[in-house]
C-alpha cells in the first residue's frame, strides 16, 4: 500500500476516536453534572431550566462536532474509493455497496443519536424533579426555548444521509477519473 493510504487510513480512524472521545466526554459530563445537581438537592438560587438549557446546549455542541467528523471520514473514504480502490474492490467500495444495500442502517451516527436522546431526556427530567417540579417562567422558557432547538438541530444533524456519494463525485470531477 502506499504511504498516502496509510495516511489516509491513520487519518480517518483519527476522526473515529474524536467521536468517540466526544460521546465519552459528553456522557460523563452530563451524568457527573446531573449526580451533582441530584446530590445537592438543586439549589434554589439555580433554576432547573438554566441547568437544563446548558445540558442541552452541551450535547448539541457535540452532537454537530460527532456529525462533522463524520463527514470528514466521509470525504476520506470517497478519495480513497476514486483513488486508491479504483482498479479493486477494497474495504470502503465495499462498504459502500453494503450501505447501497441497506444492509448499514443502524450505524454509529444512530447509535450516539438514541444516546444523546437519553442524556437530553435525563438532562431535563432530573434537575426539574430534584427542584420538586418546579415551572419554568419567564426568560428560563426562552433559554430551554433556545437551546431545545440547538439540542433538536445537532440531533437532526445525525440522521442526515452520507455524503459520501457527493464526494466521490466531486473527487472523480477534480481527479479526472
Amino acid at each position: 500500500m502506499s504511504k498516502e493510504f496509510d495516511a489516509l487510513r491513520g487519518e480517518m480512524l483519527a476522526w473515529q476516536n474524536r467521536r468517540f472521545t466526544v460521546l465519552t466526554a459528553s456522557t460523563s459530563l452530563v451524568t457527573g453534572i446531573l449526580g451533582l445537581d441530584g446530590v445537592m438537592k438543586g439549589d434554589a438560587v439555580l433554576d432547573w431550566g438554566l441547568v437544563s438549557g446548558l445540558l442541552w446546549f452541551f450535547l448539541g455542541s457535540s452532537a454537530v462536532l460527532t456529525w462533522y467528523a463524520g463527514r470528514a471520514n466521509a470525504k476520506i473514504a470517497a478519495y480513497l474509493i476514486v483513488f486508491h480502490e479504483a482498479d479493486s474492490d477494497g474495504w470502503e467500495t465495499r462498504l459502500k455497496l453494503m450501505k447501497d444495500q441497506g444492509l448499514d442502517w443502524f450505524n454509529l451516527n444512530r447509535v450516539v443519536l438514541l444516546i444523546y436522546v437519553g442524556l437530553g431526556i435525563l438532562s431535563f427530567v432530573v434537575p426539574w424533579a430534584v427542584r420538586g417540579h418546579q415551572v419554568a417562567t419567564g426568560w428560563h422558557i426562552i433559554v430551554l426555548v433556545v437551546t431545545g432547538g440547538w439540542f433538536s438541530f445537532g440531533l437532526g444533524l445525525l440522521l442526515l444521509p452520507g455524503p459520501r456519494q457527493r464526494y466521490e463525485e466531486r473527487w472523480r470531477k477534480q481527479g479526472g477519473v
